[in-house]
């Protein structure tokens, strides 16, 4: 955990604003996850329209048909109606952080996030996102600095998971030893295994 995440976005309630890049939402176990322990109330999740346009057609690249793709979002915005974030035309023209991302960074402005969840957090240097008070972070720091902040409440939102799951991976261990995971967050993994007393998970080449 970064002592000063933790003690810079949580306040007394534990619930803070956070803004999710397209690709915390693109693996379904990690997008799982990381919406449980907003589901739980342990912060508050964010997006904007384009966030989720390109989530579409990620997911369209990846042979997902417009079905399965509506039914996703439709999901989301029923779970988290106060999630989406309206950028004001143009808003985002005078970021500096990388061209491609700067629709994030205005979302997470106009949104009030503390903290981008992001696997590009090179495409979000500091100069560009200080100035807000905004800082990115990595899905496996965030997982792993929520778990650190309440370990109860994060092994209750897996057991949620896999109360409910029907399809690979079914067991707390199967879902901490899946690639989708191990790959996105591995010391979160093998953190919550020590403390569920599990083994730890299989390195993945």
């Amino acid at each position: 955990m970064t002592s000063s995440l933790s003690t810079s976005v949580v306040g007394a309630s534990g619930v803070f604003p956070v803004l999710l890049d397209t690709c915390a939402l693109f693996g379904p176990l990690l997008r799982d996850v990381l919406l449980e322990a907003a589901w739980n109330g342990m912060y508050r999740p964010h997006w904007s329209s384009g966030i989720l346009a390109e989530l579409e057609r990620n997911l369209r690249r990846k042979g997902w048909d417009d079905g399965r793709i509506n039914h996703l979002g439709v999901e989301l915005r029923k779970a988290f109606p106060e999630a989406m974030v309206d950028v004001p035309f143009g808003f985002e023209q005078c970021l500096t952080c990388d061209p491609k991302d700067r629709h994030v960074l205005a979302a997470a402005i106009v949104g009030r996030c503390r903290v981008i969840v992001t696997q590009n957090t090179k495409d979000f240097p500091r100069s560009a996102t200080e100035p807000f008070g905004i800082r990115a972070v990595r899905p496996g720091t965030f997982l792993l600095d929520l778990f650190h902040l309440d370990r109860p409440m994060m092994v209750d939102c897996l057991r949620k998971i896999e109360s409910r799951n029907t399809r690979y991976p079914q067991t707390i261990e199967e879902i901490l030893h899946c690639r989708g995971l191990t790959t996105q967050a591995p010391v979160f993994a093998l953190e919550c295994c020590e403390y569920l007393e599990l083994p730890s998970p299989p390195p993945h080449q």
